[in-house]
This record gives structure tokens, C-alpha cells and sequence, in this order.
């Protein structure tokens, strides 16, 4: 099932993501590649939702900031601190804004991918698992497969009565 978040603009708390929520929806958001005119004006800004969702993602994952700060460095090659990390997710801080650049870094060391689901599907993008996937390519070979009977039907119904040669 998924549930709709709307922006948390330097509030934690009522309306955060629940603690394992993995799907969200933008339906209550403009979409990235609609009209930019009919978007009201200051209405497409996640800081505090990102925020949220960094503070949330390091709380639940087992790790320490420092192991954290240490891992995405790694990862990245950047610098990472346990300071940059605090004020990333400080509702306090809104003047430090969480880099895109570490967000996949971000999301491997933590376990939680919640962050780009957020971003994708805000996006007006579906993210879908490798289960997710299969399925889809189960669905593309039933309508080829329904499509080639369709035109086997087709000539069956066109050739009716010619004699085959055998």
C-alpha cells in the first residue's frame, strides 16, 4: 500500500514517514515535468522531508554517525563528516541541505533507500525491486505471446480454406 507524504518543512514529528515505510507517493505534489506555471510558488521544496528521512535512516541502521561519515567516504571519495551528518538532518540547520551526490553512498550504508524512493517517485517515477521487474517482464511475454496468437487467429481466419500442400 502506499502512502502520500507531503513536505516537512523544518517539522519532525506529526506526518514524518512512519519508521519502515517504503513507498511513497507524489500524488499530492506537482510532477517534476508538468507545468512549471501551475505550480504554486514555494510548494516544491523537500528539505524538511529529506531531513527527516536522514535522521531517520541513520537512527534505525545500527551504525554510529562517525561509522557512517567513515563508510560514505569510502564509498565516495568525498569527505564526510559526523558533523556534515548532524547538520543534514538538524531541523535547525535548514541552510545545510543533504548533497544528491551521496545520496546512493548514503542509502547502501544505511540499508534504507527511502531517500531516493522519495525523490523518484516525487518525481512522478515509479521504483520498482528486481520481484517488481520480473513481473513486468512476465507481463511484456503474456501480451507477445497474446499478440502472436492474435495474428496466428488472424491467418488462421484469412487462409481458411486453402489447401496446404503436405
Amino acid at each position: 500500500m502506499s502512502k502520500s507524504y507531503t513536505n516537512h518543512a523544518g517539522r519532525r514529528g506529526a506526518g514524518s514517514p512512519a519508521k519502515g515505510a517504503r513507498r511513497f507517493s507524489g500524488s499530492a505534489q506537482g510532477k517534476l515535468f508538468g507545468k512549471v506555471e501551475s505550480i504554486l510558488p514555494g510548494t516544491i521544496t523537500d528539505g524538511g522531508t529529506v531531513r527527516v528521512l536522514v535522521a531517520e535512516a541513520m537512527s534505525n541502521c545500527g551504525l554510529s554517525r562517525v561509522q557512517i561519515a567513515d563508510a560514505i567516504a569510502r564509498l565516495t571519495g568525498l569527505s564526510v563528516t559526523e558533523r556534515q551528518l548532524n547538520n543534514f538532518s538538524a531541523d535547525s540547520r535548514p541552510e545545510y541541505r543533504f548533497p544528491l551526490e551521496l545520496t546512493r553512498a548514503f542509502c547502501t550504508v544505511t540499508g534504507d533507500d527511502r531517500l531516493l524512493t522519495f525523490s523518484a517517485e516525487l518525481a512522478g517515477l515509479h521504483v520498482i525491486d528486481d520481484d517488481g521487474m520480473q513481473l513486468l517482464e512476465l507481463g511484456r511475454e503474456y501480451l507477445r505471446q497474446k499478440r502472436a496468437a492474435a495474428a496466428m487467429a488472424s491467418y488462421e481466419r484469412i487462409l481458411q480454406g486453402v489447401e496446404i500442400d503436405g
